[in-house]
């Protein structure tokens, strides 16, 4: 981004200097695009115990303290998801509250998830200045739609030009933990 707003800052009077931040930013997108891969196929640290609303709380406070922006979470306090469920959820979130940072100019967003008899649900919503039905997609909402599909998910984004709501469904199993019963684990005769 910060290549983007340079080579757009530039006067067109040295074109030297905008081809390597042309070429510089190539570079960096293709870098970045490999890391995501990388990291795609890592699980997240915070979900190596398999309990997504705790990595969810930790997402939420970490952005809150870097950004000032609120972000409430509606969530049950565990579920018990499919690793592959859960680690696309996280990164999902982590995905949007990012493109809130970068896009939205919001004062606040809430992050809900809710468990349904077909699965499971995440919205994403923010107060900010929403999004013009002509803008293009972008990359970060082009890569939540691929993880979603992979897994039979839906993905829907809609915006009234005040805010935004990203909504992610997935199919399966997800159950809210109840309290005393650790997550991801079967507990004989639950």
């Amino acid at each position: 981004m910060h290549l983007a707003a340079a080579r757009a800052s530039i006067a067109p009077v040295d074109p030297q200097t905008a081809t390597h931040l042309m070429h510089a930013q190539r570079s960096t997108q293709r870098a970045h695009a490999e890391l995501t891969a990388v990291m795609d196929d890592q699980t997240p640290p915070l979900l190596a115990g398999n309990d997504l609303a705790a990595a969810l709380a930790a997402l939420a406070e970490d952005f809150q303290a870097q950004t000032g922006i609120a972000l409430m979470l509606d969530l049950p306090e565990r579920l018990a998801l499919p690793p592959d469920a859960g680690q696309a959820i996280y990164r999902v979130s982590q995905e949007a509250v990012s493109n809130i940072l970068r896009h939205a100019r919001a004062g606040s967003a809430r992050l809900a998830i809710a468990v349904t008899g077909e699965g499971l649900s995440l919205t994403v919503t923010d107060n900010g200045v929403g999004i013009a039905a002509s803008q293009p997609e972008g990359g970060g909402l082009a890569g939540i739609r691929e993880r979603v599909a992979r897994l039979g998910g839906t993905t829907t984004l809609r915006s009234d030009g005040y805010g935004k709501c990203l909504r992610v469904t997935l199919p399966g199993e997800a159950r809210p933990v109840p309290p005393g019963r650790p997550a991801g684990r079967r507990v004989p005769g639950a």
